[in-house]
């Protein structure tokens, strides 16, 4: 998904939840290797500010926080991660 098609679609989901988001961003996407796995996390949120990490239920993925992540990444360095065999991690 383009970073404008990702936009609309946060914008979409953000009005149909009722929430109010002032600024709508891309987070970044980062992988790291643990013990020969690569493991994937989105990361939203301004370093220096206190961290927040959200794991996901079974059958979902990191992005499954993207719009709670979006309402707090002004004020929280919130990283979601896909755990093991889930999203984009091995």
């Amino acid at each position: 998904m383009s970073p404008v098609e990702e936009i609309a679609h946060q914008k979409l989901g953000a009005r149909l939840a009722g929430l109010h988001i002032p600024e709508f961003t891309v987070p970044n996407e980062h992988d790291v290797v643990l013990r020969s796995m690569r493991f994937h996390y989105v990361d939203w949120g301004t370093r220096g500010e206190p961290p927040v990490v959200f794991l996901h239920g079974g059958g979902q993925s990191a992005r499954t926080w993207d719009l709670v992540c979006l309402a707090l990444c002004a004020e929280f360095h919130c990283v979601a991660l896909d755990q093991r065999g889930h999203g984009d991690s091995e």
